[in-house]
């Protein structure tokens, strides 16, 4: 939620009652990207750490952009929207769910192959 606060600012999102409500709602799709690449790596049957990133995002990467592109895809008219509300949900959303993908696919996994458990 940091970076999604940080960002809102290049943004000219206010930090108000709309937008922290927005924030509120969302804090489930920053967890669900890194909690399901997590889970796969935690139940692979492989030893090697790289080797277990590798099965969770082979089962995993296509799914969650598909879900990131789908949910973005879903909120994107409300982009050209004239009320603050709905031009609001879309920025914090689409933020939310941009480094929720990143962090999943690209941080989550390399943190994971130095750190992560082996199996």
């Amino acid at each position: 939620d940091v970076g999604v606060v940080g960002l809102m600012t290049f943004w000219d999102v206010n930090l108000d009652s709309i937008s922290m409500i927005n924030i509120i709602l969302c804090i489930g799709f920053s967890v669900d990207f890194s909690a399901h690449v997590t889970y796969a790596f935690m139940v692979s049957a492989d030893r090697k750490r790289n080797d277990r990133m590798i099965d969770a995002l082979s089962e995993l990467g296509w799914p969650n952009t598909q879900g990131a592109a789908s949910t973005i895809l879903g909120v994107l008219p409300l982009a050209f929207s004239a009320s603050y509300v709905f031009r609001t949900f879309f920025k914090t959303l689409f933020l939310v769910i941009a480094l929720g993908f990143v962090h999943s696919v690209v941080i989550l996994p390399v943190v994971l192959s130095i750190v992560g458990p082996r199996g």
